[in-house]
């Protein structure tokens, strides 16, 4: 893998809300994540400037998220503060809960779907596509994509709703033409671009941090750190299929960048409380 990191997050600080948005899901529901697992201070949390540019765009995504079921009000030690529900919970992006993938215990079974869509459904087949990279499926040839998660009933639903039996077939098995399970990981993600995205980012991180040891920052300049780091955070995690902890490829440096982020959003909880 590449050892040699890119410009990090500079630039993200100019970040843009939507595509934030398109990636995380929405970031209210991020920031109450980050703050559930301690990573996040309440003060942070729960600032409206925090990603969002007003207070009424702030307020609108509280009225959305509740009205879909994914946040609700509480009282929790006499005051009413937002909480993720189980299907805010649910709706989160792995990245955000990264642990709970890698830790998942592999049966040894690898599941792998082919398929040859003929030229007149390619709209089936960039569905298809669309559905198996985000399912973090990993393309091991041209038609052949490979993972092992058991992807079972998502494969039954897309029989009957687009009659994909006609061309695709979806295959479990422990080995694959004696290949070890190491070299097919290799083969199926581009994991060159990951290694090179979350280099990247630790290194960005580090640099941040220093800075702030050799000069605390203002509270805006926290902020604006924290949506450039948010930012560079999805752009690191967002390939990596996140395989449990059997099949990770050596030199993988995901869990690096978790427990980096963990650490920046702690100090700049930090930082920005004793203001």
């Amino acid at each position: 893998m590449s050892d040699t990191p890119e410009d990090g997050w500079k630039g993200h600080s100019r970040w843009c809300r939507q595509i934030v948005v398109r990636r995380v899901g929405n970031m209210l529901t991020y920031a109450l994540a980050q703050g559930a697992a301690g990573m996040l201070a309440p003060h942070l949390e729960r600032s409206w400037d925090l990603f969002h540019h007003s207070e009424i765009a702030h307020a609108r995504a509280q009225q959305r998220l509740a009205r879909s079921g994914l946040i609700a009000e509480i009282t929790r030690k006499g005051e009413i503060v937002l909480e993720l529900t189980p299907e805010g919970e649910a709706a989160l992006p792995p990245f955000v809960r990264p642990t709970r993938e890698w830790d998942r215990t592999w049966n040894g079974i690898w599941y792998f779907f082919c398929y040859d869509v003929p030229e007149s459904h390619r709209h089936h087949r960039d569905v298809i596509r669309a559905a198996l990279r985000q399912r973090r499926f990993g393309q091991f040839q041209k038609s052949m994509w490979i993972g092992p998660w058991d992807i079972r009933p998502w494969f039954d639903d897309l029989r009957q709703a687009a009659g994909i039996t006609d061309y695709g077939m979806l295959f479990e098995a422990r080995t694959v033409m004696g290949i070890a399970d190491e070299r097919l990981v290799m083969q199926a993600w581009p994991w060159d671009d990951i290694d090179r995205a979350q280099t990247a980012y630790l290194h960005e991180a580090e640099r941040t941090l220093e800075g702030w040891r050799q000069a605390t920052p203002s509270a805006d300049a926290v902020k604006e750190a924290i949506r450039g780091e948010t930012m560079a955070y999805i752009q690191a995690m967002r390939n990596d299929p996140l395989l449990p902890r059997r099949l990770w490829p050596r030199g993988y440096r995901g869990e690096q960048v978790f427990a980096a982020h963990a650490d920046f959003l702690k100090t700049a909880s930090r930082l920005t409380r004793t203001r």
